[in-house]
């Protein structure tokens, strides 16, 4: 199970009221290329509280798509981000 859906449900949710991570205006996102110094100066200017997680693996998203679920939202912000198309899997 990924980080960003335990958080999501054992922590934003119950103790936030936050359901919809992309509309709710309580929340919001530091890509990992910006880094924690980021995260640390957006806490100290308008944040309440920072989380940082680790980048899900390419294994944890393909075992997401094999088994016919969605990536929670922001989870798949990679850098640098990959052409559209250009992300080919072959079975074998």
């Amino acid at each position: 199970m990924l980080d960003v859906f335990l958080l999501n449900k054992y922590c934003i949710e119950p103790f936030f009221g936050i359901v919809d991570e992309v509309n709710d205006d309580r929340i919001d996102y530091v890509s990992g290329s910006q880094g924690i110094d980021e995260l640390v100066k957006r806490c100290h200017e308008d944040c309440k509280a920072g989380i940082a997680l680790f980048p899900v693996s390419v294994d944890e998203v393909m075992n997401v798509a094999d088994s016919g679920q969605t990536m929670p939202p922001k989870s798949t912000c990679f850098d640098p981000k990959p052409q559209t198309g250009c992300v080919v899997r072959i079975w074998k």
